[in-house]
């Protein structure tokens, strides 16, 4: 691994309207472009010892260096009056990896989400 810092590219796009006086709309999309992400290699075979020469590195390393995206868009809309508040936003997310052998979508990878909060 020549270089081990964690390289990304992000981009952010959005905007917030008020609706009315007590209700306003967020929308936000994003792009995250993974360079570079070190990972443990769930790939690993053999020991990187001697006796192992003559496979290849990607079967002996204890981590290696994966690429990948991640992108999606969030909606909000939000009440607000007095001492009560109303948030509803749902997530849009797909994140997808490459390790050098095969492309895959991490576990973490949550493609629908919804979340409301009352107060």
């Amino acid at each position: 691994m020549k270089d081990p810092l964690q390289r990304a590219n992000h981009y952010i796009a959005g905007f917030e309207v008020d609706v009315t006086n007590e209700i306003s709309v967020n929308v936000e999309g994003y792009l995250k472009d993974f360079r570079q992400v070190t990972n443990i290699n769930r790939n690993k075979l053999y020991e990187d010892t001697p006796e192992f020469n003559d496979q290849p590195d990607e079967l002996k390393k204890d981590f290696i260096v994966e690429t990948g995206q991640a992108y999606g868009a969030d909606f909000q809309l939000k009440y607000e009056k007095g001492n009560a508040s109303l948030w509803a936003v749902y997530s849009y997310t797909y994140v997808d990896r490459f390790d050098g052998t095969i492309e895959y979508n991490p576990i973490w990878d949550r493609r629908h989400n919804v979340n409301l909060v009352a107060s």
